[in-house]
C-alpha cells in the first residue's frame, strides 16, 4: 500500500510489510588449502528461513513516523497527515526522491527498508562442519567437528532502479533492480553428532559476522479487487435547461489515475484531475 503515483512525479511513497520464505543454496569455500574444499563439505550449507521485511517512508529519521503516529493520530491529525505526505514525496530533506529520467526512475532507499532474516530458528537447526578450536577434543582427530547453530541476518536495500512502471484500470506492473547490503549474525552454536560420530566437546568456534552485498531484481504486480464503478455524490433540484445536472449526478473515482469524474444526466462528461502520473503521462 502507499501514495505511490499521487504525491507528484517524485513521489514514492509505497509501504508495505511482507512476509515470507527464504531458500538458500550451498556456498564452497574455493579458497587455496581449504579443509572444507579437501573434504568436500560446503562452507555454508543449504538452509531455508523466514524473511520478514518492512518499508516505510519517513519524514527526517528511518521510522519516525512509526513513532509519531500513535501521539499525532490523536493530538494532530493533520499533522500526521503532512508529515505522511512529505514523506511519501521524499522525506523533509528530499534525499529520498525519485529521480525520473528518459530511461527509468532512480531512488535513494537507505533507511526506508529492512529485511530480517531468519535461518534455524523455525524448524531444524542449521547443521555443517566447522574448524574447531585448538583446546576442543574432535573424536576423530583434526580439526574439523560437526556443528548446529542459528544465523540473524539484515539486509538494507540502498539504491532503485525503477526501467519499467506502468498501470491500468485495475492493474499496476513494476520491475526494479535494488543495490544493497547486510550483515550476518551465527549465533548459538552447538557441538552436533553426525555420521554416526559422538558430538566434539570443549570450547565452540567462533562463527564470526559476516557482510553481504547483493544486486536483487524485483518484479511486482498488483491486481485492484475493488471494481470500478459509480458512486452518487450529490442531489440537485436545478431547473432542465440550465447547463447543470436536472436530478443525479454521481463521481466515479479512478484511483489508478487519480481522477474525479463527474456525470451529468444529459451525457456531458466533465473531469476534473486532482493527481498527474508524469512517468506514464497519464
Amino acid at each position: 500500500m502507499g501514495l505511490e503515483a499521487l504525491t507528484g512525479s517524485t513521489g514514492a511513497g509505497q509501504a508495505f510489510l511482507s512476509v515470507g520464505y527464504e531458500f538458500e543454496t550451498s556456498q564452497r569455500d574455493t579458497s587455496p588449502n581449504s579443509p572444507f574444499e579437501a573434504t568436500k563439505v560446503p562452507l555454508v550449507p543449504a538452509r531455508r528461513g523466514i524473511v520478514f521485511r518492512l518499508r516505510v517512508p519517513f519524514y527526517v529519521v528511518p521510522f519516525d513516523l512509526l513513532l509519531a503516529a500513535p501521539i499525532l493520530g490523536w493530538a494532530s491529525p493533520s499533522t500526521l497527515t503532512n508529515m505522511g505526505i512529505v514523506a511519501a514525496s521524499g522525506g523533509l530533506l528530499s534525499w529520498h526522491r525519485a529521480f525520473n529520467t528518459s530511461f527509468g526512475a532512480f531512488q535513494f532507499l537507505l533507511g526506508r527498508e529492512v529485511g530480517v532474516t531468519l535461518f534455524g530458528y523455525i524448524g531444524d537447526r542449521i547443521e555443517n562442519a566447522a574448524i574447531a578450536p585448538p583446546d576442543a577434543t574432535v573424536p576423530i582427530g583434526g580439526r574439523l567437528a560437526f556443528v548446529s547453530y542459528r544465523s540473524l541476518v539484515l539486509d538494507f536495500p540502498t539504491l532503485e532502479y525503477r526501467p519499467l512502471r506502468t498501470f491500468a484500470t485495475q492493474t499496476a506492473l513494476t520491475f526494479s533492480v535494488i543495490l544493497g547490503w547486510g550483515v550476518e549474525f551465527p549465533n548459538q552454536v552447538r557441538y552436533t553428532s553426525a555420521l554416526t560420530l559422538p558430538p566434539a566437546t570443549g570450547p565452540t568456534p567462533e562463527l564470526g559476522t559476516s557482510w553481504i552485498f547483493y544486486l536483487r531484481i524485483h518484479f511486482d504486480a498488483v491486481l485492484l479487487l475493488t471494481a470500478r464503478g459509480e458512486v452518487v455524490a450529490k442531489r440537485s433540484s436545478v431547473a432542465p435547461g440550465s447547463g447543470r445536472p436536472t436530478n443525479v449526478w454521481g463521481q466515479s473515482l479512478d484511483c489508478s489515475y487519480g481522477q474525479v469524474r463527474t456525470y451529468f444526466p444529459d451525457g456531458c462528461l466533465l473531469v476534473k484531475v486532482v493527481a498527474k502520473n508524469d512517468q506514464t503521462d497519464e
